[in-house]
């Protein structure tokens, strides 16, 4: 029988293991450095896109002891839940390897992907983190949900509501993210797509719950997102959006973002981080439930966004990893440093999507490191990242690795300059919803020029 999340929300409150968060820290660094020398996990510079298969196999099950030791640190009680090794393999037989997201003829089938897997990818787009405004909310998120690639929409809410800044946990937080979710409603039916699933993003607990309704806002058929801290940390701030989940029955996305250079390491160690994530997804996220799935990112502590050669090997060992050895259904993120409108973004967007794409990933973005300006972001990230995608699914490991060296050579010597681009209402005409010609051209531009490099995007 698996476990209740009663019994892991008891484990969080009453029954774990107390311990300060500095020394919780610590054992997360020393058994990665033991882990990666017992396993003997290696980063390889050359192969951003990881091709060693037994490799992949032995970082799986690095990153299951790291996690059974580990297990997931509760940062308001102080106390660490905890797995048994049973535990543990009956999350994993648990997954049912397969959901459906959406509704009516906008449902979409989401399934566990191999490594080298020819299924397309779910492509769950969206302006994340991008400071979209009130103004601008349905026609920015119509302008993408009209791009018939897309499959999902991520949506988070304006961080300013009727000319007052918004503050977490606030009854404004409440207020806007309820806007969101109904401006987001109306923009995918505007689109004629209204059975688009949605994920979203609202903050705190009560903002996400607040968000949960059937006629205007999130139904069943979409989803909350699960925030984990780095490292395989959690509050009941989000333990509270898992529960109500489990009660209205709609899905959730739990995600986990190993940070490049803290106290998971470096590479080796982060790769390991990421994998023992999808443990704490499995369990304490209640991943092996059938109503969720996962997403990985990483974060650089150095000025970066996650298209590094370091960034991209991680998502590519550790996607494989889980790929191979369980049937959890997982997305990559796509994070860029540059912005819209720039060819660079583009490549950096082409360079993430093939690694994690063939991988074995499906596909969740665009995500700018560092957004400068409102309205960060436009439709036309998404359909570049979903028609890469798409293509991605057409090459093997070592035909993709060629390509991403390529794209690598055209922007990693500007990563940490790299530049922010525009804005929606710079690169779109916001009543037409179309791209402006230069940013059209652009798009043009690096798309021949990665079809030059190999990727049948044609």
């Amino acid at each position: 029988m698996s476990l209740s999340f009663t019994e892991i929300v008891d484990r969080a409150i009453n029954t774990g293991e107390k311990i300060e968060v500095k020394d919780f820290d610590m054992k997360v660094f020393r058994e990665t450095e033991r882990l990666k020398e017992k396993y003997s996990i290696k980063f390889n510079k050359e192969n951003t896109i990881n091709t060693n298969d037994d490799m992949a196999d032995r970082l799986f099950l690095a990153g299951k002891e790291f996690y059974k030791k580990i297990g997931t640190y509760v940062m308001d009680s102080k106390r660490i839940i905890k797995f048994t090794e049973k535990e543990i393999d009956e999350a994993l037989n648990e997954i049912p390897g397969i959901i459906w997201i959406g509704r009516g003829t906008d449902k979409r089938i989401m399934k566990h992907r191999g490594v080298g897997d020819q299924t397309l990818p779910i492509i769950q787009g969206g302006v994340i983190g991008g400071n979209a405004t009130e103004e601008y909310y349905i026609p920015l998120y119509q302008s993408i949900a009209q791009e018939q690639l897309v499959d999902s929409i991520y949506f988070d809410p304006p961080h300013v509501i009727e000319g007052r800044a918004v503050m977490h946990g606030s009854p404004l937080e409440i207020h806007s993210a309820r806007c969101a979710a109904m401006w987001a409603r109306e923009a995918i039916t505007r689109a004629g797509r209204p059975g688009m699933h949605l994920l979203g993003g609202a903050g705190s607990a009560v903002a996400d719950i607040s968000t949960c309704q059937e006629g205007i806002g999130i139904r069943p058929s979409d989803a909350i997102c699960a925030h984990t801290t780095s490292e395989l940390k959690i509050d009941y701030d989000s333990l509270n959006k898992i529960m109500h989940t489990l009660h209205y029955n709609c899905m959730r996305q739990v995600w986990w973002a190993p940070v490049i250079g803290g106290f998971a390491g470096g590479a080796e160690g982060s790769a390991i981080t990421a994998v023992g994530g999808l443990f704490h997804g499995l369990l304490v996220g209640q991943g092996a439930k059938g109503s969720a799935y996962f997403d990985l990112q990483v974060t650089p502590y150095y000025k970066a966004g996650a298209t590094d050669r370091l960034s991209l090997w991680i998502l590519s060992i550790a996607g494989q990893a889980i790929a191979r050895n369980t049937k959890a259904i997982l997305q990559g993120t796509v994070t860029t440093s540059a912005g819209p409108g720039t060819k660079m973004m583009l490549y950096e967007i082409g360079a993430s999507a093939i690694s994690q794409v063939v991988s074995g990933m499906h596909i969740f973005g665009v995500r700018i490191q560092k957004p400068t300006k409102e309205n960060h972001g436009t439709a036309m990230e998404s359909k570049w990242v979903a028609e890469v995608s798409r293509a991605a699914v057409n090459i093997n490991r070592n035909e993709g690795d060629a390509i991403v060296s390529k794209l690598l050579s055209n922007y990693e010597h500007n990563i940490k300059n790299a530049p922010e681009g525009g804005g929606f209402i710079e690169l779109y005409d916001t009543k037409r919803l179309t791209p402006y010609e230069d940013y059209l051209r652009i798009y043009e531009e690096v798309r021949r020029e990665i079809a030059d490099m190999g990727l049948p995007i044609n």
